[in-house]
C-alpha cells in the first residue's frame, strides 16, 4: 500500500525532469541562446566600431566560421582497420575597404585575403576565441588596406560584376537566418556502422569505407545580419577487387550512397545483398571475352562523350587559365 504512491510520485518525478529537459533544448534552439553566434556578433561588432575611428576605414566586414566534426570507419577482409574522429573549428574574415565597385577585392586574379582560413580553439574558451577575433582582424584590416592601395596602381581591372551582385544579395538578409543545431547522437551509431561493414567485407576481395560528416557554418556582418545552418552529409563506399590471371592486373566495381544523414544509407541486408551483385558483375567482367585492340568507330551514349570530352579539354583550359 506504502509502495503505491511512491511508484507514481518516482513517475511524476521522471516526467517533470523530462519536460524540464525539452524545454531547456527547446530555449537553447534561438540566436539568443546561441552563445557562440553572441560572441561572434558582440566582438564584431566592437572591433568594426573599433576601426572607423580610423582615416581608411572599412565599409564592411564579417566573420563566417566553420565547426566541422567528420566520423570515418573503414574495413577489409571482415575487419575495422580504421575508426577514427576529427574536428575543426575554422575562421574566415571579410574586409572590404574602399566602395563595393572599387574595393580592395578588385583588381585581383587571386583574392587570398577571402580564402585564409584560421583555426579556433575546439574547447569552449570565450576569453581566448575573443583574443583570436581581435589579432586576425587587426592582421585582415591591415591586408585589407594595403591590398586596396595596390589595387589603385593595378593596370589590369577585375570585373567585379558577379562579385558585387553576391555581396548585395548578402547584405540585404537583413532578418537573419538561424537553423537548430542537429543531435549527432541521434544520427550516428558507431557500433552498428562497425558491426555492418565487417559483415558486408567478410569476402576477402571486399572493402568499405563510411565517411560521415556534420558541419554548422556561421556568418556575422557588420550590416547585423547572420546566418547559421547545419550541413550534413553521409558517404558510404564499396569496393570489390579482383586480380586478373593476366600480368595480375587488378579489377574492380565500385558503388557510392550518399545521405544526408547515416541512417539514410542501406541496412545490413542491403549491404549484403550489393556486394554479392558486385561480386557477380566482376566476375562476369572477367570472363568476358576481350577486345582485339584495333583503330574502329566507337559509339559513345551522350553521358560518356560528355565525360570524355571534359577530361580530354576541360581539364587542359582549367589549368591554363585562359578565357573560352
Amino acid at each position: 500500500m506504502s509502495s503505491y504512491p511512491k511508484v507514481w510520485l518516482l513517475r511524476l518525478l521522471c516526467c517533470a525532469l523530462l519536460l524540464a529537459g525539452a524545454f531547456s533544448l527547446s530555449a537553447q534552439n534561438t540566436p539568443e541562446k546561441d552563445d557562440f553566434l553572441q560572441l561572434l556578433r558582440e566582438e564584431l561588432q566592437l572591433q568594426y566600431d573599433s576601426l572607423q575611428r580610423l582615416e581608411q576605414s572599412p565599409y564592411f566586414m564579417a566573420y563566417r566560421v566553420k565547426e566541422t566534426t567528420e566520423y570515418r570507419i573503414s574495413a577489409n577482409f571482415g575487419k575495422i582497420y580504421d575508426n577514427s574522429t576529427s574536428k575543426t573549428l575554422l575562421l574566415t574574415i571579410e574586409m572590404r575597404v574602399g566602395t563595393p565597385e572599387t574595393d580592395n577585392y578588385h583588381y585581383l586574379t587571386h583574392r587570398n585575403t577571402f580564402v585564409k582560413q584560421v583555426p579556433l580553439p575546439l574547447e569552449e574558451n570565450p576569453v581566448l576565441v575573443r583574443k583570436i577575433l581581435q589579432k586576425e582582424t587587426r592582421k585582415a584590416y591591415q591586408e585589407a588596406v594595403i591590398q586596396y592601395v595596390e589595387n589603385k596602381l593595378a593596370t589590369t581591372y577585375f570585373d567585379a560584376e558577379e562579385d558585387i551582385e553576391k555581396f548585395l544579395y548578402m547584405r540585404n538578409d537583413k532578418d537573419g537566418y538561424y537553423e537548430a543545431p542537429v543531435s549527432i547522437e541521434s544520427h550516428w551509431n558507431e557500433l552498428v556502422w562497425e558491426s555492418n561493414l565487417r559483415h558486408c567485407t567478410s569476402n576477402i576481395q571486399s572493402s568499405a569505407e563510411l565517411r560521415c560528416c556534420f558541419s554548422r557554418n556561421y556568418l556575422v556582418n557588420s550590416e547585423n545580419s547572420f546566418f547559421v545552418q547545419n550541413e550534413t552529409s553521409a558517404l558510404l563506399t564499396l569496393r570489390m577487387n579482383f586480380l586478373t590471371s593476366q600480368d595480375h592486373i587488378p579489377e574492380y566495381i565500385e558503388r557510392q550512397y550518399f545521405g544526408q544523414f547515416p541512417d539514410q544509407l542501406p541496412d545490413a541486408s542491403t549491404l549484403e545483398l550489393e556486394m554479392t551483385e558486385m561480386e557477380t558483375s566482376l566476375s562476369n567482367v572477367l570472363l568476358a571475352e576481350k577486345c582485339d585492340i584495333s583503330h574502329c568507330p566507337v559509339l559513345l551514349s551522350p553521358k560518356a562523350a560528355s565525360v570524355l570530352m571534359h577530361s580530354v579539354l576541360g581539364h587542359d583550359l582549367e589549368n591554363s587559365g585562359d578565357s573560352w
